[in-house]
This record gives C-alpha cells, structure tokens and sequence, in this order.
C-alpha cells in the first residue's frame, strides 16, 4: 500500500511539473527560438553570452550566496519571527538578539 502512494505521489508530481511549465509558459508568453540581450547586444563588456556549462553553478552560487547571511542571522537569532522584536535598524540584531 505504501509503495502505492508513493507511486502516486511521484506521478502527480511529475504531472504539476509539466503542467506548471505549459501554464508559465502561457503566461509570459516564452519562447526558445527568441534571442537574449547577451546576443542581441554583445558589447563584449557586460553583455557577453555564456557557455550553458557555467550557467548551472553560477544560478547556483547565485542563490547560496544571497542566503548565506540571512541563514547565520537566523541561526543566532533563532526564529526569524521571534527575532522581529528585536531587530535594530542599524546593526539588522540588537544586543537583546546576537551575542
């Protein structure tokens, strides 16, 4: 029975997968065919096309950097909500808060 629902879960997730990808790609109206400004533009400075190998680890590294700091502030904190009270607009933690 267990083997079952799992079989069902991982079908319905795979069903929300792709037809969450056919709905975001009505509405924002994608295409593949359709040229980023790295190619349109390319002034060899800022708008430089990238090789797909890099692309991966740099959304990665994107995403892990942006959460790095708030992750340890949480930590020392504790709960982001229970932290609110406590938060000083200059320092982002009060004393109360961080050691």
């Amino acid at each position: 029975m267990l083997a079952l629902l799992a079989i069902v879960f991982l079908a319905w997730l795979v069903f929300g997968y792709f037809a969450y990808g056919r709905w975001i790609t009505k509405q924002f109206e994608l295409d593949d065919g359709r040229e980023t400004p790295a190619v349109t533009i390319n002034d060899g400075e800022d708008f430089v096309p990238a090789r797909p190998f890099y692309l991966f680890g740099q959304h990665f590294s994107a995403i892990a950097a942006g959460r790095a700091d708030r992750r340890t502030d949480n930590r020392v904190c504790g709960v982001w909500l229970a932290a609110l009270p406590a938060m000083d607009s200059t320092r982002g933690c009060s004393d109360r808060c961080c050691a």
